[in-house]
């Protein structure tokens, strides 16, 4: 279904003509029209009336959710920041307040995640190289649920680093163990499929990384036994 054919089920569910839709919306009955027929996508005006209406922007949108807004849960924040952003543009100053609002957020909390990153390294005397700083960061930044498992990883990393130093001898360097990549891949599907829980592709590769870098530090250790660790730290 369309934008135009879902505009076109709730006039009916709500026995409105087109004109009716039109008035209600301020809109003209000509571009009303065009709305039902996909030749015009509504704007943030159009879409600032929509929801007023008591229309789920989401389900307009994407046909996902509830039609109606009453009905639907609480939008996911990306969602709901899309909405707001195009309410801002037609003037709304409670979607501006939410989007500032939720700006004010994101930069305390990088802030946080900065302040943490940084107190673990000084707590372990370690500085961690760019690359693996930069996939911890953006870890924390997804869910800092994963701070435990982070500062456990730096912990153990630091203290091979300092076994290997005292023993004068320089940090070795080892090829990829795509059989260990591939053990951890094939375990974290199958724990997460057993859980029925789902990850984004990058927040998957970041945490498959995080586990590598646990394994080759543990010789011993399995990588279902890893994912099941990971798991029910960040649980």
């Amino acid at each position: 279904m369309t934008i135009g054919s879902r505009l076109k089920q709730w006039r009916a569910s709500n026995k409105m003509s087109q004109e009716d839709a039109a008035l209600l919306f301020g809109v003209s009955y000509g571009v009303y029209q065009k709305y039902e027929s996909d030749r015009t996508i509504p704007g943030g005006d159009a879409v600032k009336g929509f929801i007023e209406a008591g229309i789920n922007a989401n389900w307009l949108m994407t046909g996902e959710g509830p039609m109606l807004l009453e009905d639907a849960k609480q939008l996911p924040p990306e969602l709901q920041a899309g909405i707001d952003f195009a309410l801002s543009f037609a003037g709304d100053e409670e979607a501006k307040r939410r989007l500032q609002a939720r700006q004010e957020e994101q930069s305390a909390k990088s802030r946080q995640i900065e302040a943490d990153l940084q107190a673990i390294e000084i707590e372990e005397g370690l500085q961690l190289p760019q690359l693996t700083r930069m996939n911890f960061w953006s870890l924390m930044a997804m869910d800092q649920a994963y701070t435990p498992v982070i500062r456990l990883a730096v912990k153990e990393l630091a203290e091979f680093i300092r076994q290997i130093e005292a023993k004068s001898a320089p940090i070795p360097t080892s090829p990829v163990n795509y059989k260990l990549l591939q053990d951890l891949i094939e375990s974290l599907e199958t724990a997460l499929d057993e859980r029925n829980l789902e990850l984004t592709p990058a927040r998957k590769a970041a945490v498959i990384q995080l586990m590598y870098e646990y394994c080759k530090l543990e010789d011993d250790v399995s990588a279902p036994a890893t994912v099941e660790r990971f798991l029910k730290l960040v649980a």
